[in-house]
């Protein structure tokens, strides 16, 4: 952008700072910024004292996914330091029908999340503190990395269907904790207001949930057909391999944007729903849960393409 130089006094230059800029930056009356020469360029920053942002959070009597849902929703709110303290050192763990200790629990997430460690464990609370420093470079690589391990996994749950490989299908479980680990950094990174173009961060929100909500359709899937030993047929694979189709194709349009490729979405979408309502008795009840569980992708697709399609203009 072009600004116009002021003379103010005998002998000074004035330019004034974007105005979006400044209220990006937070700047105010008698705030000072770092200027630097670089060559023929002036660059401007903030080098504003960010203050510590810390919370101290009671957690006795909830239970093990309570707990881990808790710490991430912190870490994706962009605190620096949290607290949590416990009267109780364990928690129930109703998947397994048991009890854990709570700082094991604590372990696990934070085993789970991208620059935060904990700092200080006593019997009764645990310290964790953030020890990254975050940066639109991170973002946009962990981002490009959820995208890829996406894909990567729902490839591969594909074809271990298409080839009843069973260390496929069971591998979905660590790829969904390796995905959520990058969407929730991206979102704590969103909160710390480190995206480039802020107006659009809602999206990107959006965008990066529902990622992590398509991971979590491929552990269900791949849990349910391994606990119940489902035989997986030909038509039920033939949606699942459609929705990879989708999955693979939003990607491209998230980085490449072309209108002709949102018509092909929707296009592909409607194929299948209408294969699946005219064949249904193909379907098994196993595979028909399966085959409607994994379709919501498609419906996950539609909202963050509307995303992709805001953030466009």
């Amino acid at each position: 952008m072009k600004r116009k130089v002021v003379m103010h006094g005998p002998a000074t230059l004035i330019v004034s700072l974007p105005s979006k800029w400044v209220k990006q930056q937070g700047l105010k009356r008698g705030d000072e910024v770092e200027v630097s020469e670089e060559g023929g360029k002036l660059c401007i920053s903030t080098e504003k004292k960010v203050e510590l942002k810390t919370v101290e959070i009671d957690i006795t009597g909830l239970d093990r996914t309570s707990i881990v849902l808790l710490v991430q929703g912190i870490y994706k709110k962009g605190y620096d330091e949290f607290t949590l303290r416990f009267r109780n050192p364990l928690t129930q763990y109703f998947r397994l029908g048991t009890d854990i200790e709570v700082p094991s629990v604590i372990h696990y997430v934070v085993g789970r999340l991208v620059g935060i460690e904990i700092i200080e464990q006593k019997n009764d609370y645990v310290v964790i503190r953030d020890i990254s420093l975050p940066s639109p470079e991170e973002f946009d690589v962990a981002l490009r990395r959820i995208f890829l391990l996406l894909k990567d996994a729902s490839r591969d749950f594909m074809l271990g269907i298409k080839n009843k490989d069973v260390h496929a299908i069971s591998s979905m479980e660590f790829k969904h904790d390796n995905i959520t680990k990058f969407s929730n950094y991206c979102q704590r990174l969103l909160n710390k207001r480190t995206y480039r173009i802020p107006e659009n961060s809602h999206y990107m929100f959006h965008v990066i949930a529902t990622l992590d909500k398509i991971a979590d359709v491929l552990k269900y899937s791949a849990r349910y057909i391994l606990e119940e030993k489902v035989s997986v047929r030909r038509f039920c694979a033939s949606i699942i391999e459609g929705v990879n189709w989708s999955l693979e194709t939003y990607s491209t349009l998230f980085y490449k944007y072309d209108l002709k490729i949102v018509c092909s979405l929707y296009e592909n979408r409607n194929r299948i729903i209408a294969n699946m309502r005219g064949s249904i008795e193909k379907l098994s009840a196993p595979e028909l849960l399966i085959a409607q569980h994994y379709s919501h992708i498609l419906e996950y697709l539609m909202g963050i393409t509307e995303s992709r399609m805001g953030m466009e203009y």
